[in-house]
């Protein structure tokens, strides 16, 4: 879901950008029918696609990793350690990038991301508080997947507004 959205976001503001998902967990399944007909309301269209297991050039070719737990964030770490810098969970990025300031359209993205991590204690992202992630619906209802889409929309339109 939030692969669409936050390519939906970003392509809405004009910044260039591919992004892409991949899991944790090393599975290949479908996503879930309830994922699509969450993000359906948004007009976009999850059908048919698979998942695909996070691998470390996935990790080299991003610009910019962001997870939905910080648990997607230690598996990076775990992964490719030098990418820890460049990689948030999407609560963090956005409180980050709201203390900041949006990125001036002159300044490269990443010279902007070198600023959001400046003081950033890299165990902050490693902790074990909850309070960066966005609930997996995973086993949930309907109900529960149509929140989760709503509260990553309004992240992903917040971190491509910054950006």
């Amino acid at each position: 879901m939030a692969e669409v959205l936050l390519q939906r976001e970003l392509d809405a503001v004009g910044l260039a950008g591919r992004v892409s998902s991949a899991g944790t967990l090393g599975l290949v399944r479908s996503v879930d029918p309830f994922a699509v007909d969450a993000v359906r309301r948004f007009g976009l269209d999850l059908s048919g696609r698979t998942s695909r297991p996070l691998t470390g050039p996935d990790v080299d070719d991003a610009h910019l990793v962001l997870g939905l737990a910080r648990e997607h964030v230690r598996e990076v770490a775990l992964l490719r350690p030098s990418a820890l810098s460049r990689t948030f969970t999407l609560k963090e990025f956005v409180r980050r990038a709201e203390t900041l300031g949006l990125r001036r359209p002159d300044s490269p993205a990443a010279a902007w991301i070198d600023e959001l991590v400046r003081g950033r204690a890299n165990t902050a992202s490693l902790g074990a508080s909850d309070d960066d992630d966005v609930e997996d619906p995973i086993g949930e209802p309907q109900p529960v997947f149509d929140r989760v889409a709503d509260e990553i929309a309004f992240l992903c339109r917040s971190a491509a507004g910054a950006l």
